[in-house]
């Protein structure tokens, strides 16, 4: 069974962070270039493979990622996508 929260129905939202005591993980990655071999999700993909594992061995509730980071040094390719640091 998944343990994103997104999967789920409201109540069994409710039971999964009754269980969790209210602990969430978010994965955080961006959407940049990684040279020719590798998807431009690959660092949100990473966050997300580890937050699950986190959240299976804990029982904390998994958010759906945050796609966006710090990426302007990227911008000259395209499909980068970027957020101001303020």
């Amino acid at each position: 069974m998944s343990v994103y929260l997104q999967t789920k129905s409201w109540e069994e939202a409710r039971e999964a962070i009754k269980k969790s005591k209210g602990v969430a993980i978010v994965p955080i990655g961006s959407v940049e270039q990684h040279s020719y071999h590798l998807p431009l999700g690959t660092d949100t993909y990473v966050a997300m493979t580890v937050a699950e594992g986190a959240a299976e061995k804990t029982g904390a509730v998994l958010t759906p990622p945050v796609w966006f980071g710090w990426s302007p040094h990227h911008m000259v390719l395209p499909g980068t996508i970027t957020i101001r640091p303020e």
